[in-house]
């Protein structure tokens, strides 16, 4: 699997639809250059639960405050993935105090003429 280096993104708590039509919530999601992370759980060796490269070219910047509840449709290797904000700040779960070594690396999101 690849290890991401730095964030575009990054959402939680989210509600994660992912291409073969599962439903996670409480995610913790990272938009990176190499692909899309999703986290249920802490880990100890950063690796995500789930991760796919992103079809940059056809996925949106994602929204942001309120309107990240609307969803945003990441287009991944692997298919369409609908991230959703969730209600709350997810205090009380693990995922809110813990960020893989990654995340301390933050990018703007690329420009089209950055892609």
């Amino acid at each position: 699997m690849t290890t991401p280096t730095a964030v575009f993104h990054s959402l939680y708590p989210a509600g994660v639809r992912f291409p073969d039509g599962t439903v996670r919530t409480r995610c913790k999601v990272y938009a990176t250059p190499e692909g899309l992370a999703v986290y249920t759980q802490v880990k100890a060796d950063d690796q995500p639960d789930w991760f796919s490269p992103i079809d940059m070219a056809a996925t949106a910047r994602p929204r942001t405050g309120y309107q990240a509840r609307l969803g945003w449709d990441v287009h991944t290797a692997e298919g369409l993935v609908v991230v959703t904000a969730e209600g709350g700040c997810g205090c009380g779960w693990p995922l809110k105090r813990w960020n893989p070594a990654f995340a301390r690396t933050r990018l703007a999101w690329p420009t089209p003429a950055t892609r």
